[in-house]
């Protein structure tokens, strides 16, 4: 019931969003907009776009110990892209679970997936303190804020990180506690059970010495992202760098929360407006790369995710 009404919820935001949007734009504005938009530049845009999926399979190819060859991992990743772009509130990161489910195990993949997120959140977090030390042109009361709110996500982003890298006692210590509570009757045995399964499974399907590699695998993914953001919206519109760091950040680390419709129509739209207001672009070119962006992103992950597809089912690996 919660998940149908997260989805509802999702459809009616994205409705919302899509109402505003067009009523300060038209069509034609985003038709403009896209013919602004070279052939050498949809070249550059997919191929930056293509290797952040390399990267993504890579870093999964390295959290499995180099079980898998990064062929397998790169179908399994483009398939993962595709469900997780085109369901709504992230159901689609359940596909890259069933399916890494099917060639270990459940546990070693809901984890290995638990990491992936996590070191992307750090790293979003981290893109934008530095770029916001550098950025000019935002209204400071917001500059302020968004200062503030970054330096409180290094604080927690350094506080879960000593918890994941100081796992066994963190665990230990919730084992124990959740114990004590089954005690008085406040939890219920499997609970339990599901915390040993879980502490067991990090023990072994992650080593300390690999979050280093996890880390630089996920910096380099959005070093890329970036690059491709920075590739199509300065072709559009007048922008600096460090702006595209603070906007694609603020919209990255919204989508973390799972509030998206369908193929992210509305969300991504809505949220890539905003955040570009937010660092200084007018209303109509901002809306108008927002649909842009969007628009090339469904197309580039509709292609891979079709040759994953391909790759998967019909093609030998």
């Amino acid at each position: 019931m919660k998940k149908i009404l997260k989805i509802v919820f999702g459809i009616v935001f994205s409705a919302v969003l899509l109402i505003i949007l067009f009523r300060i734009i038209s069509l034609q504005d985003i038709l403009d907009a896209l013919g602004k938009i070279s052939i050498l530049t949809l070249l550059i845009a997919f191929l930056l776009y293509f290797l952040t999926y390399v990267f993504r399979a890579w870093r999964f190819k390295v959290m499995f110990k180099d079980q898998f060859s990064l062929s397998k991992m790169f179908s399994i990743t483009c398939i993962h892209n595709f469900f997780n772009q085109l369901l709504p509130v992230r159901l689609g990161e359940l596909s890259y679970i069933y399916f890494m489910g099917k060639e270990k195990n459940t546990g070693q993949a809901t984890i290995t997936l638990f990491l992936a997120r996590f070191y992307d959140g750090i790293t979003m977090v981290l893109f934008l303190v530095v770029s916001l030390i550098f950025v000019t042109g935002i209204d400071q009361l917001i500059f302020r804020y968004m200062m503030i709110a970054g330096v409180l996500l290094v604080v927690i982003s350094i506080s879960l990180i000593i918890i994941i890298i100081k796992r066994r006692a963190v665990l230990y210590l919730a084992n124990r506690f959740l114990l004590h509570l089954k005690k008085i009757g406040l939890v219920k045995l499997r609970w339990i059970e599901q915390l040993k399964k879980f502490r067991k499974e990090m023990t072994l399907s992650i080593p300390r010495s690999m979050h280093l590699k996890i880390f630089l695998h996920s910096f380099l993914i959005w070093l890329i992202s970036f690059a491709f953001f920075y590739t199509v919206i300065s072709s559009l519109t007048t922008i600096s760098i460090w702006k595209i760091l603070v906007a694609g950040s603020l919209v990255n680390i919204s989508f973390l929360i799972p509030i998206q419709a369908f193929a992210n129509i509305g969300t991504a739209e809505g949220i890539w407006a905003i955040a570009l207001i937010i660092v200084g672009i007018g209303k109509v070119p901002a809306i108008s790369a927002g649909f842009v962006l969007h628009l090339l992103q469904i197309v580039f992950f509709t292609w891979l995710g079709l040759y994953g597809f391909a790759k998967r089912f019909f093609w030998k690996q």
